[in-house]
């Protein structure tokens, strides 16, 4: 499993990549629509590039690869999130 800083997971995320924490609790990250949306069971949060960069500043990433764990669909999101506005 590669792993990466900040910097790298900017650029994944603007890739279209979904990628992970390392670390426990694990939050996936998604970027849409110029916002960061992280995840995991318990919470759900939208924030600014700016905002993830300065949070999640020094924690390590991975490249969510998709397995048994359940799928993270950005259509599905985009979807969701349109009707609230």
């Amino acid at each position: 499993m590669q792993t990466f800083y900040i910097d790298e997971a900017i650029v994944y995320l603007k890739q279209g990549d979904v990628i992970k924490t390392v670390n426990q609790p694990f939050f996936y990250i998604i970027l849409l629509e110029n916002k960061i949306i992280v995840m995991n069971d318990n919470s759900r949060s939208h924030i600014t590039v700016d905002d993830f960069k300065t949070l999640y500043n020094h924690e390590k990433f991975s490249i969510h690869e998709s397995g048994n764990e359940q799928e993270i669909s950005l259509e599905k999101d985009k979807e969701y999130y349109s009707w609230k506005q």
